[in-house]
């Protein structure tokens, strides 16, 4: 799909990462994909992270991958900001961020799919 020109950004997504950076909210990507430096190219999107945790890039070693909030917490230290005072976003890979795995404020999950409910039994405490 990236090969063939298919990464777009949700309108949604976009309008959620303006807002929240002209609130002074501080974001950082965590990702296990390792073709995440190609859609933040191709869709201009990197300008909205101070920090990026992903499947090639800032990997620390014996960093865990899924379902373990390593790379979450890996972000929030990037960012100087404690797990505590953090809300991590995400769809599928929410149960990642789990508030009582990885000691976030928040876990909230993006419902695109109508899958409210897939989300809330991984741990998403709102979608």
């Amino acid at each position: 799909m990236i090969e063939s020109g298919g990464v777009a950004v949700y309108p949604s997504t976009l309008r959620l990462l303006v807002s929240l950076r002209e609130h002074g909210i501080r974001l950082a990507l965590a990702t296990s994909s390792r073709n995440s430096s190609v859609v933040l190219e191709r869709t201009d999107a990197s300008q909205f992270f101070e920090a990026i945790v992903d499947g090639l890039r800032g990997r620390a070693p014996g960093l865990k991958g899924k379902p373990e909030p390593d790379i979450f917490a890996t972000a929030c230290a990037r960012l100087g900001v404690p797990p505590n005072r953090a809300i991590v976003v995400g769809g599928r890979g929410v149960r990642r961020g789990r508030r009582s795995e990885g000691g976030f404020a928040l876990t909230l999950g993006v419902a695109r799919e109508d899958n409210a409910a897939e989300l809330k039994a991984h741990g998403a405490e709102r979608w």
